[in-house]
């Protein structure tokens, strides 16, 4: 018999990155080195399906705010005016544990949803 799937609840999550500050400094002949990122990590939890009242998405958002330290390397030195965000946040990723990140987001918002 085939299972019906009409009553099933979709969850999904997306992330995304902010950066929120940049700490710069000059670093012997080398100006607007990054010494520090302020960031911002953020977990949505969207419900979908048609035991969502008024067939809507329900959105949870969790966040997590953090800080770090960027150690000067002149010979990966990219010059202020070059820095992506793909440069900035891969800083950032490097130096946290994203498993225990995204682990502790999903956790709060599964327990903010109940």
């Amino acid at each position: 018999m085939a299972k019906d799937n009409s009553n099933t609840t979709i969850i999904t999550y997306s992330d995304s990155w902010q950066i929120s500050n940049l700490e710069k400094k000059t670093i012997l002949t080398y100006p607007d080195v990054v010494t520090a990122v302020h960031w911002r990590y953020q977990r949505t939890r969207t419900a979908t399906g048609p035991l969502i009242r008024n067939s809507e998405a329900v959105k949870m958002v969790e966040e997590v705010y953090g800080v770090t330290e960027v150690i000067f390397d002149p010979t990966n030195f990219i010059p202020f005016a070059n820095l992506t965000n793909a440069n900035i946040t891969g800083w950032v990723i490097a130096s946290v544990d994203m498993d225990i990140l995204t682990k502790t987001l999903t956790d709060r918002v599964s327990i903010s949803s109940i």
